[in-house]
């Protein structure tokens, strides 16, 4: 049976309150549906820098924000902490995740092992309709207009990548280090001060190219190609 990560399933939303729906129980499906969708909301602000490094997320006054009871929040949270968005304090406090330099190094290094491989298996054992989600994602990525856009398709190409690898190992390595890759893309393109029109062309060309090459059922090519864009951003940002 297919793996699907959770790009597949769930897409980038825009910031702002979340609609209230009438007839919904406090309990059940419903609340897990609402669940996730906080922590998409979360996610992307944290992401687009709303809620930057260091914020306090406090539970009673998010739901009032988002308009939904405290029960989602408290489960939404729980799954942002667990994927290392969101960290807690000696004092038992949820705050955003601030990368200093050394988490900013220690992030990269563990993308420039994973991504090669998990591309590398992708073009070995990619399907024709994951071919079709990449080009909808590159097409999506063509017309973004803002960073925190460009960011969640850049994370999502990522998952769509990792589902065309058919390893469901390599999926769920990808999912639990997924976080901390969209805090690195956040904070490097705050640090660089990097225009949208330049993250979105460069990022575009890349993964046109990463795509092309998983079309080619070409691995060692993808392999390559993954790791000098990685050595490429190392570069760009001081690290050896």
């Amino acid at each position: 049976m297919r793996r699907r990560t959770r790009a597949t399933e769930e897409s980038p939303v825009p910031v702002g309150p979340l609609p209230r729906r009438a007839g919904r129980s406090a309990t059940g499906r419903s609340e897990g549906t609402t669940a996730r969708r906080v922590a998409r909301m979360l996610e992307f602000e944290i992401v687009a820098g709303s809620l930057p490094g260091g914020a306090k997320i406090a539970e009673r006054a998010t739901a009032e924000r988002l308009g939904v009871s405290r029960v989602p929040v408290r489960e939404a949270v729980i799954a942002l902490e667990r994927d290392g968005l969101l960290v807690r304090t000696p004092t038992g406090r949820l705050r955003v995740q601030d990368l200093g330099d050394r988490d900013m190094a220690e992030i990269l290094e563990v993308r420039r092992i994973l991504e090669p491989e998990v591309v590398r298996a992708a073009a070995e054992r990619h399907r024709p309709e994951d071919l079709v989600a990449l080009e909808r994602n590159l097409a999506g990525l063509a017309v973004a207009r803002d960073l925190p856009r460009i960011s969640m398709l850049d994370a999502e190409f990522h998952d769509l990548v990792a589902a065309a690898s058919r390893q469901s190992r390599l999926v769920q390595a990808w999912n639990v280090f997924r976080g901390q890759f969209l805090l690195w893309i956040a904070s490097s393109q705050r640090r660089l001060a990097i225009g949208t029109t330049e993250v979105r062309r460069t990022t575009l060309a890349g993964h046109r190219e990463i795509v092309s090459l998983i079309r080619a059922r070409d691995a060692d090519g993808a392999g390559v190609f993954v790791r000098e864009q990685l050595r490429q951003a190392a570069r760009v940002l001081g690290r050896p």
